[in-house]
């Protein structure tokens, strides 16, 4: 391709080769540092190489998410049978509860009670009660001789070797001798 004549105006192709030619002209040299590097083409080997890389990569990551998810299942399936154990253990021990429960309403109940101080304790009912009640006149005689017993006191302390006239003679018990009466008691 040659210049373009006079007289002739220039192809396509020729104007663009004149206007690189003229551009690299006017361009100024760039510096070694801030040149970029020149560029080349890399054999079908390299190629394959760094495909190669790039495949073994991608596939060592996906295999270990794979092994990731399968150790991740099998943590979740042991949790979830200990689960299940423990709703089970549950289970048995709310039906244990209900039952205890049920034996203690019956141990408790009054019929239970009777026929267990019978049996074990060799306790006996009562035949019949009978409510005493006292009449105004039994009440008068026992305040009456209450009153006298604190008068016979009195006048025994003062002079315990003679009882008043009249007195009864009322000495308290000895606590000595009531006391083993009354020790299981109340």
């Amino acid at each position: 391709m040659s210049p373009a004549s006079p007289g002739r105006a220039p192809s396509g192709a020729e104007s663009r080769v004149v206007g690189v030619r003229a551009r690299r002209a006017e361009a100024q040299p760039v510096p070694a540092s801030n040149r970029r590097p020149d560029l080349r083409v890399l054999s079908p080997q390299v190629r394959r190489r760094r495909a190669g890389a790039a495949v073994l990569l991608a596939t060592a990551v996906v295999f270990s998410l794979m092994v990731g998810l399968v150790v991740l299942q099998a943590k979740m399936a042991q949790e979830q049978q200990r689960l299940d154990q423990l709703e089970q253990r549950t289970k048995g021990a709310q039906l244990s509860y209900d039952r205890l429960r049920v034996v203690v309403a019956i141990m408790e109940a009054p019929a239970s009670i009777v026929k267990s101080a019978e049996t074990q304790l060799g306790m006996v009912q009562a035949g019949k009660v009978t409510y005493i009640s006292p009449t105004p006149a039994d009440v008068a005689a026992v305040a009456e001789g209450r009153a006298m017993a604190r008068v016979g006191s009195a006048q025994a302390t003062q002079n315990p070797a003679t009882p008043a006239a009249g007195a009864l003679s009322v000495t308290p018990p000895d606590w000595t001798a009531v006391k083993p009466l009354v020790e299981g008691a109340p």
